[in-house]
């Protein structure tokens, strides 16, 4: 077979995989982030990429945003100090943000964002993420950070359901002036494989207990991937082929 025809024919099966993939999501779905204290509903509010609020504009790929601001308060209970998120519907996740507890007590903060999902794939999922988060001291009488209860601070989901966590329990930080959980991660560099289809949408959520008056900041990815098609790998072959194809002619 020529190469020309074995290039035409890896780029037919390339485009048939894309294709298979592809799925575009409803009008009604939008990017989102959801801030509260967990048995509170009067203290959750949500922001979606629509609202000027949350800062969103195009970040240059297809369906790409980039959401940055600062100084979102809702009265007396918490701030949303600052944020930059990133979120890519392939779908992929990177969330980093500040927040002020308010509050005269401890309160335990949940933290969201729910992407909906470009493609749909899988079983399984291919997922990796990581987690690196801290605490300041705002009143100068000692700060603490931890998870809430025995629920872990990270929580990777897809279509709604748990997959990952990180900073199970028992995690925290405590002490005056500043303090780190440090960072913790999974499927870098080797993506890990879940029995789980991506169909809709993939979520982050952040859960901690933070001091009263203090502020924590944290930056979390979460990152879903198809496994690979075997048309894929006929495709990579077919180049392989062609190359040697080439070099005996």
């Amino acid at each position: 077979m020529k190469l020309g025809k074995l290039i035409a024919l890896g780029l037919g099966i390339g485009s048939a995989v894309a294709l298979a993939l592809t799925v575009s999501p409803s009008d009604a779905q939008a990017v989102s982030i959801t801030v509260g204290f967990a048995g509170n509903e009067a203290s959750f509010r949500t922001l979606t990429d629509a609202d000027p609020g949350l800062g969103c504009s195009s970040a240059g790929g297809e369906g790409q945003l980039s959401c940055v601001g600062s100084g979102y308060n809702i009265g007396n209970n918490w701030t949303l100090d600052d944020w930059s998120l990133f979120v890519d519907p392939d779908p992929t996740i990177n969330n980093v943000f500040s927040v002020t507890n308010n509050t005269a007590g401890t309160q335990s903060f949940v933290v969201t964002v729910t992407l909906p999902s470009a493609i749909s794939f899988g079983p399984p999922s291919l997922i990796r993420g990581s987690v690196q988060g801290g605490a300041t001291d705002n009143n100068f009488n000692g700060v603490t950070l931890s998870n809430t209860g025995t629920t872990s601070i990270y929580d990777g989901l897809i279509d709604g359901v748990s997959v990952r966590t990180l900073f199970d329990d028992p995690t925290t930080a405590s002490g005056p002036g500043s303090v780190s959980l440090g960072a913790a991660s999974f499927g870098i560099p080797v993506q890990e494989s879940v029995f789980v289809a991506t169909t809709t949408s993939i979520a982050l959520t952040l859960r901690f207990d933070l001091s009263a008056g203090d502020s924590a900041s944290f930056t979390s990815v979460f990152d879903v991937q198809p496994v690979p098609e075997p048309g894929t790998a006929l495709l990579l072959g077919l180049g392989l082929a062609g190359l040697a194809a080439r070099r005996r002619s």
